[in-house]
């Protein structure tokens, strides 16, 4: 099946821009969306950036592009990152352990984000405390500790 030139135009057309309504005006007069609550990307450090980007190719040299994308338990990137973060404190220079434990980080930051979005299964959030990883009984206040069912997985499932 081809696509015509009138259909990708269509296609291309057929969005419109997101604006929040609110403006930010330059010195030169021109006007953007302001970028409050979209995240500040241009904070990121440039260095350690590009460090966990070389240590995604290594890791795509030994395991295949994506790899982790597949699904990986919760408790072995924070096994991984704390072993990497101990062996960088016990004097560990063989390898980049920091950026290591970085990657597990974020490996672990976006497989979260993706189970919740139910891109993953729900079994690789295999922490022994599921129930604290979506709030802490410190943060329920007394009254609606007695409120709430909790499932096999001891997730909180429903406030009553």
């Amino acid at each position: 099946m081809t696509t015509s030139n009138s259909e990708i135009t269509k296609k291309k057309d057929s969005y419109m821009l997101e604006d929040s309504g609110n403006r930010r005006e330059f010195s030169t007069g021109a006007v953007r969306d302001c970028v409050e609550g979209k995240g500040r990307f241009d904070l990121i450090p440039p260095f350690a950036l590009t460090a966990l980007a070389l240590h995604y190719e290594r890791g795509s040299l030994k395991y295949g592009d994506r790899n982790w994308e597949r699904g990986i338990p919760i408790s072995r990137f924070m096994d991984s990152c704390i072993r990497h973060l101990v062996r960088y404190m016990k004097g560990g220079r063989e390898e980049p352990h920091l950026v290591a434990a970085m990657w597990n980080i974020v490996g672990a930051v976006e497989t979260l984000e993706r189970i919740e979005l139910g891109l993953l299964p729900v079994t690789l959030d295999d922490l022994p405390y599921p129930l604290l990883q979506k709030r802490s009984f410190v943060e329920l206040n007394e009254a609606s500790r007695d409120n709430i069912r909790v499932n096999e997985q001891g997730m909180v499932v429903e406030e009553l």
